[in-house]
């Protein structure tokens, strides 16, 4: 399937931002997209929060590394993802739903990393202080949108 939604955004989020991300690199922020949206769940970014999307951009770049990487490869990867993250959150209402429907689709066709994303919103919710109400309705929202317990 080369012409599906995922790879469109690909395209597109490159010419409206500039991204050098890989397609590859690109699917892996996709997938890591709703662990943003719990970050975000309030609408505000804090100092406690950038530490949260930080450790997000880390946990992308960790993801292309079967072995450990030199410390320089990993630093200029992390920095890469929290790039992205930062043009992502500069416009972040008009690119979640892009984002949501790309990783549904995508997920029809890999549902071997729904119990990863599960985990993923689980982590980055309880991180700061327990999972709020707000973060608890963000992701019972993208449970059910991307049919996370199916």
């Amino acid at each position: 399937m080369t012409n599906n939604k995922i790879t469109q955004l690909y395209y597109q989020f490159k010419e409206e931002t500039g991204s050098k991300l890989q397609e590859n690199q690109f699917k892996t922020f996709v997938t890591f997209f709703p662990a943003l949206l719990v970050v975000m769940a309030d609408g505000q970014i804090d100092e406690d929060e950038w530490f949260y999307i930080e450790n997000l951009a880390e946990f992308m770049a960790r993801a292309h590394f079967d072995d450990s990487p030199s410390q320089d490869l990993r630093h200029e990867y992390t920095e890469m993802f929290l790039g992205e993250l930062r043009h992502t959150l500069e416009k972040l209402n008009g690119w979640e739903p892009l984002f949501l429907d790309a990783l549904a689709e995508y997920l029809t066709i890999h549902p071997e990393y729904k119990e990863d994303i599960v985990e993923l919103l689980e982590v980055f919710a309880e991180s700061s202080e327990g999972i709020s109400s707000t973060e608890q309705q963000k992701m019972d929202s993208i449970s059910a949108l991307l049919q996370l317990n199916d």
